[in-house]
């Protein structure tokens, strides 16, 4: 018998947070959060269907790239890793988290849909905030513990 392990995710949404890319003290690698809201297929009979919300984790040129061409609004596929960490709270408790990590990306907006939200060539204040409030990147660094499997959590 085959050994079948698979931990993915494909989600696809739309952009629910003002976007910042931070980077990683130590490492130079740029991190991003993507807060995306999802809406379920169906409901219950004659209401809305209830949405979803999930964070997803983007590392490297991915995430400058995202926060450069997305906003607030923008509807975004994104795919990657499950993973899960262990860690102990400040009062001794043991406490898991699962964590999306995504390794790709693609835009699904049309232009004209990504123009009406607003310039991505000129920041605007819809735009994309960067540490340290502007459209360009001035990366503000994230304590990050290269001894738990190389995520900063």
């Amino acid at each position: 018998m085959a050994n079948f392990n698979l931990t993915r995710f494909e989600i696809a949404g739309r952009i629910c947070r003002d976007l910042e890319v931070k980077m990683i003290a130590g490492i130079g690698s740029s991190v991003l959060e993507v807060r995306v809201a999802v809406r379920r297929d169906r409901g219950e009979q004659g209401k809305e269907p209830p949405t979803d919300f999930f964070t997803v984790t983007v590392y490297g040129t991915m995430a400058e790239t995202i926060g450069k061409y997305f906003r607030k609004g923008s509807s975004i596929f994104l795919a990657g890793a499950i993973r899960t960490n262990t860690f102990e709270t400040r009062d001794s408790q043991k406490r898991t988290a699962t964590v999306f990590v995504a390794d790709s990306f693609k835009f699904v907006d049309s232009k004209a849909e990504t123009e009406a939200l607003g310039s991505v060539s000129a920041p605007s204040d819809d735009a994309p905030r960067f540490a340290g409030g502007t459209g360009a990147p001035s990366f503000e660094p994230v304590c990050f513990d290269a001894g738990n499997e190389g995520l900063p959590f």
